[in-house]
């Protein structure tokens, strides 16, 4: 079989980017000989279930937090990638972020036999000057480019000249039944961290946990915020809000819930978003970038103007306050996640990674 390398930061910790690592090779893995390259991790297994046909390769590369050590440390990376990974002429080379990307066009303007693929996982304009410019420089030596919603194909045309291909994320899970939508429970997973904006759900969901003492909200994840994330459900003094660390068992907490919540800051295409819709939750998101809009609306949730909480709480209330609300609206979230589903990314991959696949060339 044709050689598929795939090649992330690391695969072995939970999060949205691995989850779509490992989705991409269990999907691909019966038509391609499929490689996971994971540069900064020397061990272990992934957080998420991977097909055993599926090869694994730590690089193990020395990672270090801070751009005064970025060109030392890509400099490693390119040359680990040389020394320990395969490129031949038939070869197809996945990037999982633009740092990923940039390497692979590296790998390919030294000689690197094969084709490379830059696969974007984060909204162009959400990206720090520093990624933009790499982009600028490294996207046009790229084979081609895969960004994840057709708003974000035109703001890369747009700022780059590329044409470039548009993949959506596909559904990770997809349970035979939907939610009941009856657990008086709202669910948010995802980092404890500043992007994914879970700091400013709790000011705007306190006061309704205090007018509902018999819902509870649950959060699921890890991160640099989880000790101020205790600290405000301390001061708040309520005992129907719980932190928990992430689960590899994601789908019973979607199906024992009733109300799924997006605080981030931006997405790119999120995955929890399509794992709740997939399950039939009706979705409250704020319209913070293009991610959360190709996925939430009126029909299927509520996408609320960025940062306005009481806005966001009062939709809460209103799925809270009204069951058939949400059973109409989570109809319509499991209704629209069909179009995610895997045989239908799966198609859209195998028609861009046949030989006579489109090219991003401009």
């Amino acid at each position: 079989m044709q050689p598929l390398n795939i090649v992330i930061y690391n695969i072995t910790p939970p999060g949205g980017v691995e989850r779509v690592a490992i989705n991409l090779a269990n999907m691909l893995v019966d038509t391609f000989q499929v490689n996971i390259v994971s540069l900064f991790s020397s061990a272990g297994q992934p957080f998420y279930p991977l097909d055993k046909r599926v090869q694994v390769t730590h690089l193990g590369v020395p990672f270090v937090p801070g751009l005064r050590h970025y060109l030392r440390q890509n400099t490693q990376a390119l040359r680990a990638l040389r020394q320990q990974v395969h490129f031949s002429p038939d070869t197809i080379t996945l990037g999982m972020s633009v740092n990923m990307n940039l390497l692979l066009a590296l790998l390919k303007r030294s000689g690197a036999s094969g084709r490379f693929i830059g696969c974007e996982h984060m909204n162009y304009d959400d990206a720090g000057r520093v990624a933009q410019g790499l982009r600028r420089l490294t996207y046009p030596l790229l084979d081609e480019v895969v960004v994840l919603t057709e708003a974000e194909q035109r703001v890369f045309h747009e700022r780059l000249g590329l044409k470039v291909q548009v993949i959506p994320n596909q559904l990770p899970l997809l349970p035979a039944q939907p939610a009941t939508l009856a657990e008086k429970r709202l669910l948010a997973v995802g980092r404890y961290s500043d992007p994914k904006g879970f700091d400013r759900l709790l000011p705007a969901i306190i006061p309704l946990m205090r007018d509902f003492p018999d819902w509870r909200l649950d959060l699921f994840g890890k991160g640099e915020q989880e000790e101020d994330l205790k600290q405000q459900i301390t001061q708040s003094g309520l005992s129907n809000i719980g932190l928990h660390s992430p689960t590899a068992d994601v789908e019973r907490e979607y199906l024992s819930s009733s109300v799924y919540l997006l605080p981030s800051r931006f997405e790119a295409l999120p995955m929890v978003v399509l794992e709740a819709q997939a399950c039939g939750l009706p979705v409250v998101a704020y319209d913070s970038s293009n991610g959360p809009r190709a996925l939430v609306n009126s029909e299927n949730g509520f996408l609320i103007p960025d940062g306005d909480g009481p806005a966001f709480a009062e939709a809460v209330r209103q799925l809270i306050t009204d069951p058939e609300l949400r059973r109409t609206k989570g109809a319509a979230a499991r209704r629209d996640a069909m179009q995610f589903a895997p045989e239908v990314i799966r198609q859209k991959w195998l028609d861009l990674l046949r030989p006579e696949g489109p090219s991003h060339s401009s």
